[in-house]
């Protein structure tokens, strides 16, 4: 998942969602100061899925990464 994760609130349910699939680990690429709330990673850590962040300006980081599912 990809940008402001902070306030996005699709990203929020779109993570809780994803749960309830057979996922075995979610990227998150923000700014620091934009990364996902401690309460959604705290959930799908309890899902035993496991979490990636990467900090930062997106634009750099988009050459590493493969995307299935871009929000911002």
């Amino acid at each position: 998942m990809v940008g402001d994760l902070k306030h996005g609130r699709t990203v929020h349910s779109l993570a809780r969602i994803l749960t309830l699939y057979k996922i075995r680990e979610f990227r998150y690429v923000s700014m620091e100061s934009l990364g996902m709330p401690q309460d959604v990673v705290d959930y799908v850590e309890s899902k035993g899925i496991k979490q990636v962040s990467k900090w930062s300006v997106v634009g750099k980081v988009y050459n590493n990464y493969k995307f299935y599912l871009l929000y911002a």
